[in-house]
């Protein structure tokens, strides 16, 4: 086995995978991109398919083994102390939204989508291995970083964060549908002041003391009620 070709073709897969999705990326366009034939990808991983789960948990577990170990960081230095929140949920995000980490984001945040929305064996696999003991682990650190919040609003705080994460990492970056809102005085391509704005909306969500008990507005009677 060759695993320098491996690392090559799953490297050309997950760039072309982040900036185009799965579905709009054909085999023969990754064989062509990687300087390989299609039966190479046939004999290392069988098929498309296995090739993105291949994709997707190199990426997963990669960021999520950084991720673990900037908490670890965190919690070191805070000792008995709590914990910077801050700190925290840009540990979370900076990997989808810092600039440099755009391809790495998207292919991130299109995982969680296909879950999401096509879940199946593999991305639930990935899900139990990786991504569930991880949020366990954010969980605890903002349990410590925050006082007064149930465990349970944590995790709600926490899925929250996730699903915040996912739509802003996957806007459409050419229209800029920001920039089209402020009349040009804001655009998502300013990496920076996205990731800024979203650890502070997320931080502020995370500590907030107000538990949440909302009801939807009753319907209005019409005339004859």
């Amino acid at each position: 086995m060759d695993k320098s070709v491996i690392s090559h073709i799953i490297a050309t897969a997950e760039r072309l995978f982040a900036r185009q999705g799965y579905d709009q990326t054909s085999l023969r366009q990754i064989t062509r991109e990687a300087d390989v034939n299609v039966a190479s990808v046939n004999y290392y991983f069988g098929s498309k398919d296995a090739l993105a789960e291949a994709v997707f948990e190199g990426v997963i577990a990669r960021v999520t083994k950084a991720r673990l170990a900037l908490l670890d960081r965190i919690s070191a230095e805070a000792g008995e102390n709590a914990p910077d929140l801050e700190r925290v949920v840009s540990s979370f995000i900076e990997p989808y939204l810092a600039p440099g980490n755009e391809d790495q984001g998207a292919l991130m945040a299109r995982f969680i989508l296909k879950h999401r929305l096509s879940p199946n064996d593999a991305t639930r696999r990935i899900v139990s291995t990786y991504l569930n003991p991880l949020a366990g682990r954010y969980v605890e650190m903002f349990g410590r970083a925050t006082t007064g919040i149930a465990g349970d609003d944590l995790v709600w705080r926490y899925l929250m964060m996730v699903s915040t994460i996912v739509l802003t990492a996957t806007e459409d970056w050419e229209a800029d549908r920001l920039a089209t809102l402020t009349e040009g005085r804001a655009s998502l391509k300013d990496r920076q002041k996205l990731l800024d704005q979203t650890v502070g909306f997320l931080v502020a969500g995370i500590q907030s003391d107000v538990a949440g008990t909302f009801h939807a507005t009753a319907p209005v009677p019409d005339d004859d009620s």
